[in-house]
Formats: C-alpha cells, sequence, structure tokens
C-alpha cells in the first residue's frame, strides 16, 4: 500500500519507510529465535568499535505524510515471513 500511495502522491527522490521506532538487529534476531522455538541462535561476541553514525532510525516522515501507516507490526512481520519461507522450504522438498 506505501508504494500505491506513493506512486500515486507525485512525490520525487528518497523516501523511507518505516514506523519512527528504532530496532536493532539483536532484537529481530533474539525475535525470529522465540518464533522458531529455538535458544543458542544469538552469540555473543566482542563489543565492535563504535559506529561513526550512532543510532540510525528512517525518518518516515514523507510517506506519513502521504497519509500511509503501517498495517503490520514488526513481531507479525517477522512471523509471517518466518511462515512463509518455512512453508516455502516445505513444498521444495
Amino acid at each position: 500500500s506505501a508504494l500505491l500511495r506513493l506512486a500515486g502522491s507525485g512525490s520525487t527522490g528518497t523516501v523511507n519507510l518505516g514506523t519512527g521506532r528504532g530496532v536493532t538487529v539483536r532484537e529481530i534476531a533474539c525475535s525470529i529465535a522465540r518464533i522458531l522455538h529455538v535458544s543458542g541462535l544469538i552469540g555473543e561476541t566482542a563489543i565492535p568499535d563504535p559506529d561513526s553514525l550512532g543510532y540510525v532510525i528512517a525518518d518516515a516522515a514523507r510517506i506519513l505524510g502521504l497519509g500511509w501507516k503501517p498495517e503490520v507490526d514488526l513481531a507479525t512481520g517477522l512471523r509471517n515471513m518466518v511462515n512463509w519461507k518455512t512453508a516455502e522450504r516445505s513444498s521444495a522438498q
């Protein structure tokens, strides 16, 4: 729906899709591990050098200003993705 709304808007340039809420890679990985009911999926490593950009969250103001809003929250989207990928792998076997 975001792409359709954007296509009909006449807007040009970069448009970020998002909620404005930052999520770490670790949070996503832990969520997927919970969905899969897998423990030990996440490993710990040494903390890398600080990222020069710091904490970055996509600015979704342009698409939100066009009246778009996310229809699926992150947890549901991750569950849908895992279910789709699981079904895809099952049908390929």
